[in-house]
């Protein structure tokens, strides 16, 4: 569900997107929330820092949304754990190991 639009840079364009079963301002939210064609819940965060690290929020959004994968998706060519289920990634790799 759209929530709005908001940014008023000349050239490009930020949404807001939402989930109802996420409560709205509660600090549970996660940048990509997608379906695969198996019915998995995919948790994806985007991070521009070289050392992500786990917040409650994305913790609390992959509990609400029942998310079978969870991905951080950071800005170097190494994959390694964040914890025992949420692994960082670059989007090419991440990219490379959809079917």
């Amino acid at each position: 569900m759209v929530l709005g639009k908001r940014g008023k840079h000349p050239k490009r364009e930020t949404w807001i997107w939402g989930n109802p079963a996420l409560p709205p301002h509660a600090g549970a939210e996660v940048d990509l929330d997608l379906e695969n064609p198996s019915g998995e819940t995919i948790a994806l965060e985007i991070k521009r820092t070289l050392s992500p690290k786990l917040t409650p929020g994305f913790v609390e959004s992959m509990r609400t949304l029942q998310a079978t994968k969870e991905c951080f998706i950071v800005p170097q060519d190494e994959t390694f754990p964040l914890s025992e289920s949420v692994t960082a990634i670059s989007l090419p790799d991440y990219l490379a190991q959809l079917p």
